[in-house]
């Protein structure tokens, strides 16, 4: 039987990075070109709101934790002006993005500090979904007059948009490297699925995913927005 194999997200990010500066050796810039003043971008995000925004945004609020860490594993640290305090906390993200552990986190239990938020004179705000659809966030986030986009994702297939999203959102060779690692993921998929396919019981990988911390796990009910992960790993015979 194979040695049960653990995949942590610091090993993901990692590899993701290894990516990311591959692709910088390949001849991306590190930093996001600024457009012609006044260009403007037409997104559509995860909630299918069609958005305009600054074409290649300079001040970017990421106040969705997933952005943000995408964001920097893209090379686009430094247009970030604004992040939960949990990315700005991570370690690992500081060693690629040293300015994180200086920015603010205008969020509170949840829900979004708006002044603080003006104060950091966002060009485009990344919102989490759960925040969007929160009693009385939109209403705010509206009248700031801010534009936003919305990053959420209850399936593999979502996640992978909402990579695009990100990048698209930041422009330049950060959305190029957004692409390519979203291309990554599907062909990691693609692999899984290929050598995974019709494995006998003993043969199958065990996986074992942790949240926030090594030794914090979902347990075995999990919440209903992860069950489309957990139906693709059992559908591939995996545990």
């Amino acid at each position: 039987m194979r040695t049960p194999t653990t995949l942590t997200r610091r090993a993901f990010l990692a590899g993701a990075a290894s990516l990311a500066g591959s692709l910088l050796l390949g001849g991306c810039s590190g930093a996001a070109s600024s457009g012609a003043a006044g260009d403007t971008l037409d997104v559509t995000d995860s909630v299918g709101r069609s958005v305009t925004i600054p074409a290649n945004p300079q001040r970017i609020a990421g106040l969705d934790s997933f952005a943000g860490e995408f964001m920097v594993m893209c090379g686009a640290g430094p247009q970030l002006v604004a992040v939960p305090g949990g990315v700005a906390s991570d370690v690992l993200l500081q060693d690629m993005s040293p300015g994180l552990i200086d920015l603010p986190a205008p969020m509170q239990n949840g829900a979004i500090n708006i002044e603080e938020l003006i104060s950091c004179d966002p060009q485009v705000v990344l919102v989490k979904q759960e925040v969007y659809v929160a009693k009385g966030q939109r209403e705010l986030l509206d009248k700031t007059g801010l534009p936003y986009a919305v990053v959420g994702y209850d399936s593999i297939e979502g996640q992978i948009a909402a990579m695009e999203l990100v990048g698209r959102v930041c422009g330049g060779a950060a959305d190029e490297r957004a692409q390519s690692l979203a291309q990554y993921y599907r062909d990691v998929l693609a692999e899984v699925e290929h050598r995974a396919h019709g494995l006998a019981y003993d043969e199958r990988v065990r996986v074992y995913h942790s949240i926030n911390a090594l030794v914090s796990t979902d347990g075995a009910d999990l919440p209903e927005r992860f069950q489309p992960y957990a139906d693709y790993l059992r559908g591939r015979s995996m545990i």
